[in-house]
């Protein structure tokens, strides 16, 4: 890997069930690629500029899984571990 393309930022694209299935469509497979041609367009635009890692959109509420399955209830609901944001 060349150390230009190491050089720049990484943006994290989450991309879930949302993003995927529109309204009223009853979330196909079919539906669901045909759906992901406007933010792969997107997505390949911004790849110029970032690295890219792309994961599953369900992140808040992993999160709060996540927080509630460590902290128990004492960690509150805007408690957030801060590797979230490192």
């Amino acid at each position: 890997m060349s150390k230009k393309r190491l050089d720049k930022p990484i943006l994290l694209i989450a991309l879930g069930g949302n993003a995927l299935i529109k309204k009223g469509q009853r979330g196909t497979a079919a539906e669901q690629f045909e759906n992901l041609k406007e933010p792969i367009s997107q997505i390949a635009r911004l790849s110029k500029k970032y690295r890219i890692i792309i994961t599953h959109g369900n992140c808040p509420r992993w999160i709060q899984s996540y927080i509630q399955s460590t902290l128990g209830d004492s960690g509150g609901p805007n408690r957030r571990p801060n590797w979230i944001y490192d």
